[in-house]
């Protein structure tokens, strides 16, 4: 849901006419964390899809230790910005999906009903034995904090059905407020001015 809730971000600075404040406003610091999280992740899932036996059995030793590296990326890139309003809010969404990964051996469980009843048999066997990086199929045995898990269902006529967990609508929540608290006029920067003028 992050993609579509920036777009709706942008929309929303687009249509108030008040986008040339986002610029002025933020300042994004450490862009490359990000960045590189991501591509940690690709590499590891490529490796998962495509790699031998024995490189998969490599990821599979040390997925705990990969989640938290791909993790600490993520929470070094909000504490750097942490000064821009609204990501505060992102890293108490990022914080709750590692309470609940990091609790599950650093694997996001699933609830993978959603995706039987759309005939995504694929995804779910993948879930099942582990072949998603960093996700697992939800098992009421020894799956804990469940209610933090992927298990709210975004169902059609959502374009783009699937499921997500309480972290991952704070994470929606706070891009919003990134965008909406941000479209306004930097108090700090007309002091900065005055400052000038005198």
């Amino acid at each position: 849901m992050l993609i579509e809730t920036t777009i709706l971000g942008l929309l929303i600075a687009v249509v108030s006419n008040r986008w040339h404040f986002l610029v002025e406003n933020i300042k994004i610091k450490g862009v490359w964390l990000p960045f590189l999280a991501a591509v940690i992740e690709a590499g590891i899932q490529l490796i998962l899809n495509r790699g031998t036996a024995e490189m998969r059995g490599i990821i599979f030793d040390y997925e705990l230790t990969l989640m938290v590296l791909v993790y600490s990326l993520l929470v070094a890139f909000f504490a750097l910005n942490l000064k821009t309003p609204g990501v505060a809010i992102l890293l108490v969404g990022v914080a709750l999906n590692m309470i609940v990964i990091f609790s599950n051996n650093g694997k996001m469980p699933v609830d993978i009903d959603m995706a039987i009843s759309y005939g995504f048999t694929q995804t779910a066997e993948q879930l099942k034995s582990g072949l998603v990086f960093g996700h697992s199929a939800i098992n009421s045995e020894t799956t804990k904090l469940t209610f933090l898990a992927d298990i709210l269902h975004l169902r059609p006529p959502y374009p783009m059905p699937k499921s997500v967990s309480l972290g991952d609508l704070v994470l929606d929540l706070g891009i919003l407020m990134v965008f909406i608290l941000n479209l306004r006029e930097n108090p700090n920067a007309l002091e900065k001015e005055e400052t000038h003028v005198y």
